[in-house]
């Protein structure tokens, strides 16, 4: 059991930074961090129904033919493994493989994102760290009321 959470963990591992470096195939660097932070606030959202919900299933499951763990386990994990299934073949590798984009609108979609990588080619990046701004999120509490809500009140 010890293996196979392990081989659970590694797998989960790679969503969190997977899903931002995969939307970076769809969009412009601007739109990313909307993105990201809609993905981000989906979780807790999700987490205040997972809790109800697997008490309902487990309640419903204690007069039933299943053990209550058991139908949790059914009625949850079994439409991801379907999902999964149809995700495989129907979330494309990047816009130019998109099955409902017609040709122009994908050929306009890899030029757009095309477009921006050459724009950040020509322009000039900064080669070393600005001091100032590091002491300015250092002297920002919001900084410090964040680090202590993560680790103390989130668990």
């Amino acid at each position: 059991m010890l293996f196979l959470r392990a081989l659970l963990g590694i797998g989960e591992a790679a969503f969190g930074p997977g899903v931002p470096f995969y939307l970076s195939f769809f969009f412009q660097r601007h739109e990313l961090a909307f993105r990201t932070g809609l993905f981000i606030s989906a979780s807790p959202l999700s987490a205040s129904f997972a809790g109800a919900l697997a008490w309902l299933i487990t309640k419903v499951g204690e007069h039933g033919p299943l053990s209550p763990w058991r139908l949790l386990f059914l009625i949850e994990g079994f439409p991801s493994v379907l999902i999964a299934v149809w995700a495989f073949d129907f979330i494309p590798d990047g816009p130019g493989t998109t099955k409902w984009l017609n040709p122009r609108q994908r050929e306009v979609a890899v030029l757009r994102l095309r477009q921006e990588k050459e724009d950040e080619s020509n322009t000039v990046r900064q080669k070393s760290v600005n001091f100032s701004e590091v002491l300015q999120t250092l002297k920002d509490p919001k900084c410090y009321i964040t680090a202590v809500w993560l680790t103390f009140l989130l668990p």
